[in-house]
C-alpha cells in the first residue's frame, strides 16, 4: 500500500511504499563510496528524470495497481506524466571535470531522506560501464539508493549548483534561489504578522507561538474536544485588560489576522493564533465589530476570512457590509472565490 503526501521542500506529489524503501541498501553514506565511483570514471551524465512524480487526480487504487506491477487504464497524457522525461542535460568526460564534480559532491550528515524523487540525476561510468546514479535534491543533499541507506547532505550545495549552472544547468540554481526568494519573503511576512499583532499579545508571543503551541491553536480552531492551547487565558485576560470593550478588541485581532501572509488556506501556522482569540467572540459580534464605516481594510479582510471560515454562520450582513469585505479581499482571487461561496 502506497502512502502520498507532499515534499515538505518543493510541494511535489509524492508516494513512499515498501517496495520504495525496500530498495535501499543498507550501508551508511561515506566519502570513501563516492571516492570509488569516481575513481577511473570516464563519464558523467546530468540527467532529467522525474519518475516518481504523480499527478495531483492519480487515484489511489490506480496508484496501488501501478505500484503492483499491473497496467490500469489511464490517458496518454496520464502516463506520460507518471513516466516522466528523460533528457541528457551535460555530459563531461575530461578528467579536470570529473574531479571538479567530485569535489562538488563531498558529503557530511546523513540519516534523513527527503519525501521527492528529486532531480536532475547524476550518472557516473567508469570503463566497465554505469557505476553510480545519484539524484541531487533541492541543491542540499543527493540520494544513491543502489549504495546508501540513506539521503546525505552536501557540505557545500552552492558548489555543485553554481558549477552545474556554470556547464549550462540551470535548473538546480534556480529552484534554491527560488527556496532562498521564499524564506525571505517568509520572513517579512512573519515580521510583518509581528508589528500588526496587538501590544498586549506581544510579551505573550513566544508563549502563544512556541515549540508546538501552534498545532494546539489549529485544533481549537478546529472545534471539537481539543483543550484550550497555551496561553489562551492569559491572552484573553490582556485583551480584556487593553481594550475598553469586546468590539475594540476584536477589531484590533482582525485587523491582526488581516496583515496575515495572504492565502486563507496553505497559510503560516502562527496565524492560527488570532484565528483561535477570535474564535471566542460570536460571528455576530464580528459582524458588529466592522459594521462601522472606519473600519479598516486590514479588519475587514480579517473579518472575511473569519466569517468565510465559519461558513457565515448563519450572519446576516448588509449589502454596504458585504461590498466592502468583497472589496477588502478582490485583490486575492482564491480567497475571494470562498467569500463569494458562503456570502
Amino acid at each position: 500500500m502506497a502512502t502520498r503526501g507532499r515534499c515538505a521542500t518543493c510541494g511535489k506529489l509524492i508516494c513512499v511504499c515498501e517496495k520504495t524503501t525496500a530498495r535501499r541498501a543498507p550501508r551508511d553514506p561515506n566519502n570513501e563510496a563516492l571516492d570509488k565511483a569516481f575513481k577511473g570514471a570516464v563519464r558523467a551524465r546530468v540527467v532529467k528524470d522525474h519518475p516518481g512524480q504523480l499527478p495531483d487526480d492519480l487515484a489511489p487504487e490506480v496508484l496501488d495497481a501501478i505500484l503492483a506491477g499491473k497496467s490500469p487504464k489511464l490517458s496518454p497524457e496520464a502516463m506520460e506524466r507518471i513516466k516522466g522525461t528523460t533528457e541528457t542535460l551535460l555530459t563531461v568526460t575530461a578528467p579536470a571535470d570529473l574531479a571538479e564534480l567530485r569535489a562538488c559532491l563531498a558529503i557530511g550528515s546523513s540519516g534523513f531522506h527527503c519525501m521527492c524523487a528529486g532531480g536532475p540525476t547524476l550518472e557516473i561510468d567508469g570503463p566497465e560501464g554505469g557505476r553510480a546514479r545519484i539524484t541531487l535534491h533541492h541543491g542540499q543533499s543527493i540520494r544513491w539508493d543502489d549504495a546508501w541507506s540513506s539521503d546525505a547532505a552536501l557540505v557545500d550545495g552552492g558548489r555543485l549548483v553554481k558549477w552545474l549552472a556554470a556547464k549550462g544547468v540551470r535548473g538546480p540554481l534556480e529552484e534554491v534561489e527560488e527556496a532562498a526568494r521564499r524564506k525571505r519573503e517568509s520572513g517579512l511576512a512573519s515580521e510583518r504578522w509581528q508589528r500588526a499583532m496587538p501590544r498586549c499579545l506581544a510579551p505573550l508571543w513566544e508563549e502563544l507561538s512556541g515549540g508546538n503551541a501552534p498545532f494546539g491553536w489549529v485544533l481549537f480552531v478546529g472545534g471539537g474536544a481539543a483543550p484550550p492551547p497555551p496561553g489562551l487565558e492569559r491572552a484573553r485576560s490582556a485583551l480584556q485588560a487593553a481594550y475598553r470593550n469586546e468590539g475594540e478588541a476584536i477589531r484590533a485581532l482582525l485587523g491582526w489576522l488581516g496583515e496575515g501572509a495572504g492565502p486563507w488556506s496553505g497559510f503560516p501556522i502562527y496565524e492560527s493564533v488570532a484565528e483561535g482569540l477570535l474564535t471566542l467572540s460570536s460571528t455576530n459580534a464580528i459582524v458588529a465589530a466592522v459594521e462601522p464605516a472606519a473600519a479598516t481594510r486590514a479588519q475587514l479582510t480579517g473579518a472575511a476570512r473569519m466569517l468565510a471560515r465559519r461558513g457565515g454562520a448563519g450572519a446576516t450582513l448588509s449589502l454596504d457590509l458585504r461590498e466592502r469585505l468583497r472589496s477588502a479581499v478582490e485583490s486575492a482571487p482564491a480567497n475571494l472565490a470562498r467569500f463569494d461561496a458562503v456570502f
